[in-house]
């Protein structure tokens, strides 16, 4: 089930889709902990270019889905802006 953040009309930033964020976010964290300078010990880890990679796009498709969200609720705050200007 789906409960929206924001209970505004319009606005499809849903916590399912942050919960799919955060999802991504921590697939990214999973991918790169192993060459995590903070959890090596005295032996190197050499990450396969793949695991980089596929990090790095998983990254990308969340940072464009915080953007989007974030352009949602923004947008949103300024057509609620708007029309208490208009009501004052």
């Amino acid at each position: 089930m789906t409960i929206a953040t924001n209970q505004r009309p319009g606005i499809s930033v849903t916590s399912g889709r942050l919960g799919a964020l955060l999802d991504k976010l921590l697939a990214v964290d999973l991918d790169l902990e192993p060459i995590s300078s903070a959890n090596r010990e005295s032996v190197p880890v050499v990450a396969p270019a793949i695991a980089v990679t596929d990090a790095y796009d998983i990254l990308h498709a969340a940072i464009a889905d915080l953007r989007n969200c974030i352009h949602e609720v923004d947008g949103m705050m300024n057509l609620h802006d708007a029309a208490s200007a208009k009501v004052q």
